[in-house]
């Protein structure tokens, strides 16, 4: 649902506002253009928000000093890089069960296009906290969220 669905409340949720530069035909992966920025510095602010439902990290492939402005972002496994390539997008936000490593991320890799990969209850959980309160809103029901948060653990030194 445009402005409802998950897309939608996932770019909000971002920070990238409501209304998409260009959407791909399926109407599932968005573009949203910005000031440039370096790869790093937006894959820090994607970070700064995923941390607060429970995905503190984001993988990153690409040149951290690339600048970026046209920002593709897809949810769940509608991350297609040949798509969001089509739609003139020089960064993509894919989430990882759209997105197999060397199928996808190294191709856009190979072709020098950067990569911010999270996980998929990430990219999809806004969308849900939406899709709450639009139920409860509209229907005579009390539907509740319930926080999904990321589904691994990263563990360093």
């Amino acid at each position: 649902m445009p402005e409802i669905g998950i897309p939608w409340a996932w770019a909000r949720f971002l920070g990238f506002g409501t209304k998409p530069t260009v959407v791909d035909a399926k109407g599932y992966q968005h573009r949203y253009d910005i000031e440039p920025v370096t790869l790093d510095e937006l894959a820090r602010r994607i970070a700064e928000k995923t941390a607060k439902i429970g995905g503190p990290y984001v993988q990153v492939v690409g040149d951290g000093y690339q600048k970026v402005s046209k920002v593709g972002i897809g949810t769940g496994c509608a991350c297609d890089i040949e798509i969001f390539l089509g739609m003139g997008c020089d960064v993509s936000i894919v989430a990882d069960d759209g997105s197999s490593y060397w199928s996808t991320i190294q191709l856009a890799d190979d072709m020098k296009h950067p990569i911010i990969r999270v996980n998929h209850g990430t990219s999809e959980e806004p969308g849900m906290i939406t899709l709450t309160e639009y139920l409860n809103r509209n229907l005579p029901v009390k539907a509740a969220y319930l926080p999904h948060g990321c589904s691994y653990r990263l563990v360093g030194h």
